[in-house]
């Protein structure tokens, strides 16, 4: 039986705007600069599903409710939720009747759109359910699907559309592109839109060993240009972190980290990071409207690791890797991005990834080249004193892969339960996180403010509670965020505006 946990909020930032309602088995979500709050809500023997939405500020609240009938709260699962194809999405499905689910799908505005009462849980989404690459623009779904015969494993790109907004997720076929045979490791779809479709792939052997970038036309699936990311002998890895796309002139940025062949071999399914404690190499590929090269450049980041040394009474051990990815890049001029970045931790002859710590910089691309100015602590990785877990039970910040042939996947996926929440700058642009501990004993859920203080790195307690009432941090701009808790004593969910 699970215990009951008592949500305690620490107004240590709390700046007095608040909005505290009953509900059941509440969760919420940020969608569309609105935040939406939804569980269930009691009146004797019928059940309703009762759905809020907030305004940032939380000055403007509306609601709407739907009945699910004779029913218990206690009887259903957690609602689940998506946003796919810019819908809210709801799913009820029976504690003793899991093969079934009942939808309720939503605008932004809170006009319901349609309700599917007992269809089978298993088309909940009949795409993304059964599709580990999938990508969503629109009322479009792409994916990426495999097949094997006696020449090896085949790849294919294949566009869906979304057939009826009245039904579970549906989708008729509107085009397939076939890649490469045999030769192919991963291929990743990262960026669609109306016009183009945007591939990672990674080509084991042959001529065309590497990694590429396919541009097909997303209204019929055919290609519109290939663009290798690492030139002709040159046999290092070129592995996908993260782009930038103008839509007006059409240019691509590309963002990644370079591994030699020494450290990573996916040919061979060797590798050994070495030198990885000491720097990481970052490449940045601009691409124009012609689906032209304009710029190639490569910039090394030093590690330098500022943290307490293990006592040891045995050989002390091989010293960690470290692995600088950007987790996101945004443009703030013609020519000048923002990136951010996070460190994981590994170890020889591992392939799990413990998150470490955070640091941006500031890229400016010129005719000369590419200029990168770092944070004050970018080349200090220093663990959160105390705030990462490093239990190998985990799954927090943790990254395992099954195979070294899904690397390629460590640097452009992130963690399913990611220990960093939020990140931004200070007055004076020294970094601060909202960083969440999880307490695998207890269930706790613990969110702490980290910043740079005159002490080093600090940290204050903002928000705590279990993981079973899903307390959540939401940030609404640089200075402010929203929290999210439940009191599981009273039956109350409560938002605060707080000052960050």
């Amino acid at each position: 039986m699970r215990s009951v946990l008592f949500i305690l909020l620490f107004p240590v930032l709390v700046c007095g705007q608040s909005i505290e309602r009953a509900l059941l088995k509440p969760n919420s979500l940020h969608f569309r600069n609105s935040i939406y709050v939804f569980g269930f809500e009691q009146n004797k023997n019928d059940l309703n599903f009762k759905l809020y939405k907030v305004s940032t500020d939380l000055s403007k609240l509306d609601s709407v409710s739907n009945t699910l009938g004779k029913e218990k709260a206690e009887d259903l699962l957690e609602i689940t939720a998506d946003t796919l194809h810019g819908y809210l999405n709801f799913y009820f499905q029976k504690a003793n009747s899991k093969n079934l689910a009942t939808l309720a799908r939503y605008n932004d505005s809170l006009k319901l759109i349609a309700k599917v009462e007992n269809f089978e849980s298993n088309k909940i989404n009949s795409l993304t359910t059964f599709e580990n690459e999938t990508y969503t623009y629109k009322n479009s779904t792409y994916t990426i699907r495999t097949s094997e015969d006696s020449l090896g494993r085949q790849f294919y790109l294949t566009k869906y559309i979304f057939i009826s907004d009245q039904k579970p997720f549906e989708y008729k076929q509107t085009w397939q592109y076939p890649l490469e045979k045999r030769n192919i490791n991963t291929t990743h779809v990262f960026y669609a839109d109306s016009e183009v479709v945007f591939i990672y792939v990674t080509i084991l052997s042959g001529d065309r060993k590497g990694q590429w970038i396919l541009k097909l036309n997303s209204k019929n699936g055919t290609l519109v240009k290939g663009i290798k990311l690492n030139t002709n002998g040159d046999d290092r890895n070129y592995i996908l972190n993260t782009f930038y796309y103008d839509l007006k002139e059409k240019e691509l940025l590309i963002a990644g980290n370079v591994y030699t062949k020494q450290q990573l071999d996916i040919g061979s399914k060797t590798f050994a990071f070495t030198g990885l404690n000491k720097e990481n190499t970052f490449f940045f590929i601009k691409i124009d409207g012609n689906n032209e090269v304009v710029s190639r450049d490569q910039k090394t980041i030093p590690v330098a690791v500022i943290a307490p040394v293990a006592k040891s009474a045995g050989k002390p051990g091989s010293p960690p890797f470290y692995h600088v990815k950007i987790k996101e890049l945004k443009r703030t001029s013609k020519t000048e991005y923002t990136a951010y970045c996070n460190v994981y931790k590994s170890t020889p002859g591992s392939l799990v990834f413990l998150y470490e710590g955070g640091f941006s910089f500031d890229v400016s691309i010129e005719e000369m080249g590419i200029e990168l100015t770092a944070d004050k602590i970018y080349n200090s990785i220093v663990p959160f004193p105390g705030l990462v877990n490093t239990d190998p039970k985990d799954i927090n910040g943790k990254i395992e892969l099954k195979d070294i042939l899904e690397f390629d996947k460590f640097l452009y996926k992130q963690p399913i339960a990611d220990v960093e929440k939020q990140f931004g700058k200070d007055d004076l642009k020294n970094p601060k996180w909202i960083i969440c501990k999880s307490d695998m004993k207890t269930g706790i859920n613990s969110f702490y403010n980290v910043t740079i203080g005159q002490k080093g790195i600090e940290s204050k307690l903002v928000l705590q509670g279990s993981k079973y009432n899903n307390p959540a941090v939401y940030k609404i701009k640089n200075d402010k965020l929203i929290l999210f808790n439940y009191n599981q004593e009273t039956l109350v969910f409560s938002l605060f505006v707080a000052n960050w």
